[in-house]
């Protein structure tokens, strides 16, 4: 019985067309997809019980159609997820967003509590690559970071507030005067002055 089987299966898949193995794939990874997405919404997923939209906890195109589709616009959805939902919200199938600031204590390490971050959360870029930014083990990490701390403590961003401030409006008059026109005002691409300006 079991070699009938295995023959039948196997005269299948020899009979199957390049068309066939497309669909037979294509159709593997949508059953996948939907499989992924009702574990996302189900009991058994750690964020299961943190509150938030349903179709944002089960896939990502919530997140793909403001950020991608409207341009960047997934902040303000995650507002409007915040005044619906409370503080914690699920904005994905594998993000929590805080905005009680009275929490962030739990979740970053402070006062000598230590968090390790799991290697794949860690700056893809940076990883494996021996830098302070890339470092998944906190007693390494707090090693390599201890050279640049001083210039990140809170004396020395508040000593530096008042010309971050003024640099920063230093920006928005000069992005300001490029459309002061109104009948030649254009979009103008500020990637690069950003860029300079957090470098």
């Amino acid at each position: 019985m079991a070699d009938a089987t295995w023959s039948a299966f196997q005269g299948t898949l020899t009979s199957m067309t390049a068309r066939d193995w497309i669909v037979a794939l294509i159709s593997a990874w949508l059953a996948f997809k939907v499989l992924q997405a009702l574990y996302n919404v189900s009991p058994l997923h750690p964020l299961s019980k943190i509150p938030g939209p349903k179709l944002a906890a089960a896939t990502y195109l919530p997140e793909f159609y403001y950020d991608v589709i409207l341009v960047g616009r997934y902040t303000h959805a995650i507002k409007q997820m915040h005044e619906k939902y409370g503080p914690i919200v699920r904005i994905n199938p594998n993000e929590l967003h805080c905005a009680d600031m009275s929490f962030s204590d739990e979740i970053y390490a402070v006062g000598g509590r230590k968090r390790d971050k799991p290697f794949h959360q860690v700056n893809g870029s940076a990883a494996g690559t021996g830098n302070a930014f890339g470092t998944p083990d906190h007693d390494l990490h707090r090693a390599r970071r201890a050279p640049v701390a001083k210039f990140f403590s809170r004396a020395m961003i508040a000593r530096l507030e008042q010309e971050v401030h003024d640099l920063a409006q230093t920006l928005c008059n000069k992005l300001l005067a490029e459309n002061k026109d109104e009948k030649e005002r254009k979009p103008f691409e500020i990637a690069h002055a950003y860029s300079c300006f957090t470098s």
